[in-house]
Parts: structure tokens; sequence; C-alpha cells
């Protein structure tokens, strides 16, 4: 039985001129080899159900009950190990199947709303969002990539990953220790997206900043707050600046009878 994730991901493909083959099942394999008028595709297909107790809470309980969860989005140890199996797919199949890594992975929950796909930008960008004070005293909030440790530093051969929303809305993130960056940004579903919504990229080395976020490059401790802090302040010294978790809450409420 086709997975129907994976399904959905070839048709896109298809829609933006790739010519799309299912890697045959295998252990360790990715999903499908994808060709086009350039460098091709090695991409492994994963999503993300994570409201499997709420739903359960939800459908058993009595009308009128409030279902809800919360969570930090911030750096998620399942989602992780979510890229680590896929690294490790797309390396393999990339022996017999030539073109740039692709993790495309869909957020999929049964009651229609999830935050796994912020989950999943975080995890691989090392994302975390900090307060700013300016000179004027004006506080603002901005997202600082690379603030955490991303696991995009650990897989390089993950040239690039696809992150979908439960409205199917798309980002295209660049992995920017990607050892292909220059065919990255050339590859058709690049450009292709390139023409879509403002933001659908997410390029570091070509991020705007600090109007679209700040950017920590370098070697130091992104364990201690305090050190990543110390960085920003010499990067912005005239700017203070103070972490903090964007939360994820999502509640339902049953109203048949």
């Amino acid at each position: 039985m086709t997975d129907p994730h994976r399904e959905v991901v070839r048709q896109k493909l298809t829609a933006i001129r790739y010519t799309v083959t299912e890697i045959p099942e295998g252990k360790g394999s990715a999903d499908l080899a994808a060709n086009g008028p350039d460098i091709g595709l090695v991409v492994e297909v994963k999503s993300r159900r994570d409201d499997i107790e709420r739903a359960r809470q939800f459908h058993t309980g009595r009308p009128g009950r409030v279902v809800e969860t919360h969570s930090p989005i911030v750096h998620d140890d399942f989602l992780s190990d979510v890229v680590h199996n896929a690294a490790k797919q797309i390396a393999s199949s990339q022996a017999q199947y030539s073109g740039l890594g692709v993790l495309w992975f869909r957020a999929s929950p049964e009651l229609g709303i999830s935050h796994a796909d912020e989950k999943m930008v975080t995890t691989l960008l090392g994302r975390r969002y900090v307060n700013v004070r300016g000179a004027d005293g004006i506080i603002n909030a901005a997202a600082c990539y690379l603030a955490g440790y991303p696991d995009f530093y650990r897989y390089p051969g993950i040239d690039l990953a696809v992150v979908e929303d439960p409205e199917d809305k798309a980002q295209l993130l660049v992995n920017p220790y990607s050892r292909r960056i220059d065919d990255v940004r050339a590859s058709r579903l690049v450009t292709a997206a390139a023409g879509n919504k403002p933001g659908a990229i997410i390029d570091l080395h070509r991020l705007e900043t600090p109007e679209n976020g700040y950017v920590l490059w370098g070697e130091f401790s992104r364990k201690c707050e305090a050190t990543v802090l110390a960085e920003l302040k010499k990067l912005y010294p005239d700017r203070d600046f103070q972490f903090f978790d964007m939360k994820s809450s999502i509640g339902h409420i049953r109203m048949d009878a």
C-alpha cells in the first residue's frame, strides 16, 4: 500500500516538472528519486502525528469536555531522531541514485492542529526567540537562528528540508552546512518555491539581518544561555537581548450531543 504522504510529495514534485521514481522499499532506503532539468533529488518523506493521546481523549470524552495540550516550541528529541534516520536513509540511497538529499517533513495531526512543523524548523536550524531592546527603548521579538545546536550541522548530507504545516503550507530550509549549497539554490525545487510567498525559503547565508532575524555563526557553547547572549551582544552592542521560548497551546472541545 502506497504511503499517502509519499504520494502527495510525488505529485508535488511532478507538478514542478520532476520525473519521480519510487525507490524500492528496503532496509534503510529513502522514498523517492526525482530527476529534472537540473540536479536530481533523493527524498525521504517523514510525517508526525503528535496528537494521538489528545485525539483519544477527544473521541472518548463527554460532550463539552475541553482537551488541551501545552508544550514549548524548542529543539525536539523525537524529531531529532527523525532527522537522524532520514540522513541515514538518504545516504544509503545516494549510492545508487544521484541527487541532493531532501528531508520532506509533513505535520499530520488527526485533529487538524499541530506545531510539529515549527518544532522541526527549530530542531534543524537551532532557532530560538529573543526580546530585543533597541537604543530607542522599544522592545521587539525576533527569531535567532543557530542560537541552539542545529541538527543541520550534524547532517550536512541533508542538503535541504521541506517542512509542511497541517494546512500544507511549506517552508524550504537550505542547510547552511551543505557542501553543495550552490546546487541547492539552483535546483528546480528551490527556484519554484522562490515565486511563492515571502519567507517560503530560509537560507541563513542570505537572510537579511536583523530585519528577518539574527544568525549566530561561529564556534561557542550553545548550551550556556549567557554565552549565547554575549555573542549577540558582541554583534549588536547597542541592543539588549533576552531569550524566551514560544509555547504551543492547543485545545479542542466536543460539541456533539
